[in-house]
């Protein structure tokens, strides 16, 4: 798993595998061909929950102070 606190907004899309994602609003699930938006300063935790690998591209859209 990982935990972080970003700074701008950011928007990562599932590639492959299922990941499980939480922020403020509550824990959810991102599958292949998902999209994930993350708004600036909110804290979250991803993590992999399944025996194989799942690979993520991120994309920041807008870098915060």
């Amino acid at each position: 798993g990982h935990f972080f606190y970003h700074k701008g907004e950011e928007v990562g899309y599932v590639l492959e595998g299922v990941i499980s994602i939480k922020t403020e609003n509550g824990k959810f699930s991102a599958s292949s061909g998902d999209l994930v938006c993350l708004r600036t300063e909110t804290p979250q935790w991803w993590k992999n929950d399944a025996d194989i690998p799942a690979r993520m591209l991120w994309i920041k859209i807008r870098g915060g102070i």
